[in-house]
């Protein structure tokens, strides 16, 4: 696996310290440097990096806590949230046919990204292993790098997918869109809309 300086910016001489890490095999519990360094980056493209992170969903989902690492310096760490419906993305919420209330979301696990005290990611991830994650401008902009492992787009072809009929049922009907904060259509400021958010 390649380390380039503008992987990471503020992580680079902390990637460059425990990259030997990558090839250790973990004894018990998963390396946290060895997640947060993978977590933070095209990790479905490394394959150095898909088992360690597949080993702490596991280790998640079965109450076990959230790996640390000490090695990363101020500002730079990983949490998990479980999702609940405010937190949960609108195209990944799932709702009850009879009686039109939240039964969950399609990814119940968030871990939340920080890199130099700053958002970085949002990896959404199920029991299952399938993950799909929001990468902010500056990830994108740090690791789309020549040569570099591609960075997941679930997140936003699942956003341009669940806007695609909506924004054009809105404003053919003459509404104004609301986005919320991830970009997705939240709803339609028009009397006449009856297509609701979901």
């Amino acid at each position: 696996m390649k380390i380039r300086k503008p992987l990471l910016g503020a992580l680079a001489s902390f990637f460059i310290g425990i990259v030997g890490l990558l090839a250790a095999p973990s004894a018990h519990a998963a390396d946290g440097c060895k997640f947060l360094l993978c977590i933070a980056g095209p990790w479905k493209g490394i394959a150095e990096c898909r088992p360690t992170v597949y080993e702490v969903f596991r280790d998640l989902a079965r109450g076990r806590p959230f790996p640390t690492c000490a090695m990363s310096g101020g500002g730079n760490a990983a949490s998990n949230l479980w999702a609940s419906e405010p937190t949960c993305p609108i195209m990944y919420r799932q709702y009850d046919n009879e009686s039109g209330s939240y039964s969950g979301c399609r990814y119940p696990g968030q871990i939340s990204v920080r890199i130099n005290g700053q958002p970085w990611s949002t990896v959404y991830w199920d029991f299952g292993g399938d993950t799909s994650t929001q990468w902010t401008d500056a990830a994108l902009s740090s690791l789309n790098q020549p040569g570099a492992a591609p960075v997941d787009q679930t997140f936003q072809n699942d956003v341009g997918s669940w806007n695609a009929y909506r924004v054009s049922q809105c404003t053919s009907q003459g509404g104004t869109v609301v986005y919320n904060g991830y970009g997705a259509f939240e709803s339609c400021n028009n009397p006449w809309w009856g297509g609701g958010g979901n």
